[in-house]
């Protein structure tokens, strides 16, 4: 599943995306998923997991966007309101890509492993 900010925006600093992925993977465990990744860059989250035949989508995706945005907003709400305006943390929509046999999970894991591995701004302390 891949999260992306409102409008794109680049701003979740390392101490941002370390307690959106404790947030996340808690959410996760709720929703009877198992959490095998989570990693990004300032401006989204990627997030690899294993989910149960009968999970809902629409309500998982809906739930987990909901309750994380509530969370980064009232932790981080000052910081976050210079940069996102109306309320929202998360764009509207989201991408979810099942796993099968065209791409091994090792690779996957790599790649979110190693996101924001190159980013110099200096702004992500």
């Amino acid at each position: 599943m891949i999260l992306t900010l409102k409008y794109r925006k680049n701003i979740l600093t390392v101490e941002m995306h370390d307690r959106l992925k404790q947030i996340l993977t808690t959410l996760l465990v709720k929703w009877e998923c198992e959490p095998i990744e989570l990693g990004g860059e300032g401006d989204h989250i990627h997030v690899l997991f294993d989910g149960h035949p009968g999970l809902n989508l629409t309500n998982f995706i809906k739930n987990i966007k909901s309750v994380s945005s509530r969370h980064m907003r009232k932790e981080y709400g000052d910081y976050l309101q210079q940069h996102l305006w109306g309320g929202e943390f998360w764009n509207d929509g989201s991408t979810i890509i099942s796993v099968g046999a065209s791409a091994s999970i090792d690779v996957l894991i790599s790649y979110i492993k190693n996101q924001g591995s190159s980013d110099t701004d200096p702004d992500r302390r």
